[in-house]
């Protein structure tokens, strides 16, 4: 079944059976009304009484109605537990506007040490701007060990720095082992392409960050591509700390009572990475006053 069937199908089916509930619960009931040997009331009394109860059921349903949908909620509550680590990650590229040279500003000195460069960024930016690649850098050192791939989004202002981001993440030999791509827009069709330290990629455009139907085009075309690799959804990890707002409703959007998680770096201490697992109406957060 193709996915445009699989939608169709995750559509139609809750009305399909509400149908078949409907017209089957006649039956049932005269075959319960039978079984247990109930008597048979006069029909102007079985009207009145089965009119009074499913009028009642009515109210019942519109009351408890709110239920059935529920109500946007996240596993994760607790700054304190961070995300578990994950095989792949989403980053959002963000477009540098002040460096003084490939993405860097001048407060920035980097060794090739990434522990020791997230140590010193806290010191080095104390009165400055915030950077940030530094918050790209914490959310992959999050997940580093179980980290496998990289696969980094970008808008057509902070595509033509991607290359600069994959010579500072070249830096780093933890990271210089992991898969690096870099999702394009090529003749406005999605294309996943190797992330080098080269000049701007040409021929391609990145995404509208401020446009939640293009980067809606860009995720759908992105996951079943990952599927189609071997990566499960249960892999995946979108870190939504770059980009506009629209990618965090994006984020957000696709975790949605799926196995794909979420997660944020926080831009000021203590820095951590707080991992968001949205669901809808999910039982695991019931009586938390969502």
């Amino acid at each position: 079944m193709s996915q445009g069937s699989g939608d169709w199908w995750g559509r139609a089916s809750p009305w399909l059976a509400a149908a078949v509930a409907a017209i089957t619960a006649n039956l049932a009931a005269a075959s319960l009304e039978e079984l247990l040997g109930i008597p048979r009331w006069p029909r102007w009394l079985a009207s009145v009484v089965w009119v009074a109860v499913f009028s009642g059921a009515v109210v019942w349903v519109y009351r408890e109605r709110e239920k059935f949908g529920g109500k946007p909620r996240t596993r994760y509550l607790k700054t304190d537990d961070p995300p578990e680590q994950r095989e792949h990650l989403i980053l959002f590229l963000s477009h540098i506007v002040q460096h003084s040279g490939r993405g860097l500003p001048d407060w920035v000195t980097l060794t090739g040490n990434l522990q020791k460069d997230l140590e010193d960024l806290v010191v080095a930016k104390q009165g400055k701007p915030n950077w940030p690649w530094e918050m790209s850098l914490r959310s992959i050192a999050h997940h580093l060990g179980r980290l496998r791939s990289v696969t980094v989004v970008c808008s057509d202002a902070s595509l033509l720095q991607a290359p600069w981001f994959a010579d500072l993440l070249r830096m780093y030999e933890a990271i210089r082992r992991l898969s690096m791509r870099v999702l394009v827009k090529h003749r406005g069709r999605p294309q996943l392409r190797d992330l080098a330290g080269e000049e701007p990629v040409t021929g391609c455009d990145g995404w509208n960050f401020e446009a939640f139907d293009d980067l809606s085009a860009a995720m759908a075309f992105l996951l079943p591509a990952l599927r189609k690799e071997g990566v499960r959804d249960e892999q995946v990890m979108v870190d939504f700390t770059g980009g506009q707002k629209p990618t965090s409703v994006l984020a957000a959007a696709m975790t949605f009572d799926r196995a794909i998680k979420a997660q944020y770096v926080q831009t000021n201490l203590p820095y951590r990475v707080i991992g968001y697992d949205f669901v809808y109406g999910s039982r695991d957060a019931e009586g938390l006053g969502f």
